[in-house]
């Protein structure tokens, strides 16, 4: 849904430029820029989510037996991940997301302030789920966020890659389609 007012945003601005209402395209286009910021910024989190889970699936067994280095930090059965959690609405329309997997000890606090304040400045304006998730979201994050030790992600494992990937369907059509129209 994000996407779509993304294009609409985009679309209704250039169309603007082109009937002199300068002001209304300017407002539009920038709404359209900070969508597309939050886009990538909330894709790039999906994909180091992702990027980390398949790492785990490949350093099972190292773990189980002990450690592993993951980007230089040494990952245990019991070391601490934490993932934060956002939420943005538009009108009628409000979405929630979640962070990377933060090991603890390792920038969670960029991670949990960038969450934070997104959800703060963009997660009360829609109608009635924004009033009801953004506050669930800063005090989860104010909480710590969501926390869970690697033992308890192993087991599950193949289950949390699944869902990370269902989130992303549009970025696989969008690749697929890309791919298709280079021949």
């Amino acid at each position: 849904m994000i996407v779509i007012f993304f294009l609409l945003f985009l679309v209704v601005g250039v169309a603007d430029i082109f009937l002199h209402h300068y002001a209304d395209s300017g407002v539009l286009l920038g709404m359209a820029a900070v969508l597309g910021v939050f886009m990538r910024f909330v894709g790039r989190q999906a994909a180091e989510a992702r990027e980390f889970l398949e790492w785990l699936k490949l350093n099972r067994a190292q773990i189980e037996q002990g450690w592993a280095y993951y980007k230089g930090q040494k990952v245990k059965p019991k070391s601490l991940v934490t993932r934060y959690q956002g939420c943005v609405s538009l009108f009628v329309v409000t979405t929630r997301f979640r962070s990377r997997y933060v090991i603890d000890g390792r920038g969670g606090s960029e991670v949990c302030l960038a969450f934070t304040a997104a959800s703060f400045f963009l997660g009360w304006w829609g109608i009635p789920w924004g009033l009801i998730f953004t506050p669930q979201a800063i005090y989860r994050n104010l909480r710590g966020g969501y926390k869970k030790s690697i033992s308890e992600i192993l087991p599950n494992l193949d289950m949390e890659i699944e869902n990370l990937s269902s989130g992303q369907r549009l970025p696989k059509v969008l690749a697929l389609a890309r791919a298709e129209a280079r021949g």
